[in-house]
């Protein structure tokens, strides 16, 4: 596995040490990253309890991290999974830092 930083800034612009490309949310539920060739996908970071009845009835949003997502290149040769987390405590929006940690 390897690790990249990446920035996440407005309006949708997303940066690495190496490339620049472009982010957008997806709804409430998720968003995507373009980073030169390569596109990311995540849904944002939730917990869910189960009852008993094995009804869920209670989410907890996770913001500060993503679930398991995917990632390829442009060709759709190169296939792997990834997830994030927010390393920097300031707004979302405005300086949040991602740390993708990318398995192939």
């Amino acid at each position: 596995s390897s690790k990249m930083d990446v920035r996440l800034t407005s309006p949708k612009v997303a940066t690495s040490a190496t490339q620049k490309g472009w982010w957008s949310m997806i709804y409430d539920e998720g968003f995507e990253v373009h980073l030169g060739e390569t596109k990311f996908f995540a849904f944002s970071g939730f917990d869910e309890s189960v009852e008993a009845d094995g009804r869920i009835e209670n989410y907890r949003s996770r913001c500060h991290e993503t679930q398991v997502g995917w990632y390829h290149d442009t060709a759709q040769d190169k296939w792997g999974c990834w997830v994030g987390t927010k390393t920097d405590s300031s707004s979302m929006i405005q300086t949040s830092i991602k740390r993708m940690e990318i398995t192939s």
